[in-house]
C-alpha cells in the first residue's frame, strides 16, 4: 500500500470517530444462553436436544433519532448439551454434600501437607 492511501484511510477513519455523538456510549453484556438443537436422522424421526451456555461481548449505542438507536457489538457464545462430557473419562457420581466436603478436605491437606 502507497503513503497516499494509507493517509486517506487514516483521515477518513478520524473523520468517521469525529461524527460519532457526544452522547454515544459503549457498553458490555453478559448472560445466560438456552436453545434446543433439533436433528432429523430420517424421513420421519427427529431428535431433539437442550443446549446451554452463555455469552459476553461489547457494544457501542449510538443514538439516531429521538429513541431510535443503533448498537453494534461484538459478542461471543459458547454452549454445550452436557459440561459432564466435555472431559473424556470422567462420569457424574451423585454424592451427598457432607461426602463432598469431606473429599474436598482431603484432597487439600494432601496438598497442603
Amino acid at each position: 500500500m502507497n503513503m497516499k492511501k494509507i493517509i486517506t484511510l487514516v483521515s477518513a477513519a478520524l473523520v468517521l470517530l469525529a461524527s460519532i455523538p457526544a452522547n454515544a456510549q459503549g457498553s458490555f453484556g453478559a448472560g445466560y444462553l438456552s436453545s434446543t438443537v433439533v436433528s432429523k436422522t430420517g424421513s420421519s424421526s427427529s431428535e431433539s436436544s437442550p443446549m446451554n451456555g452463555f455469552y459476553a461481548g461489547i457494544g457501542y449505542t449510538v443514538p439516531i433519532a429521538g429513541a431510535l438507536n443503533l448498537t453494534p457489538g461484538l459478542y461471543y457464545g459458547f454452549a454445550t448439551k452436557d459440561l459432564v462430557n466435555l472431559m473424556e473419562g470422567v462420569t457424574p457420581t451423585p454424592v451427598g454434600s457432607a461426602r463432598f466436603i469431606a473429599a474436598i478436605r482431603e484432597r487439600l491437606e494432601k496438598r497442603l501437607a
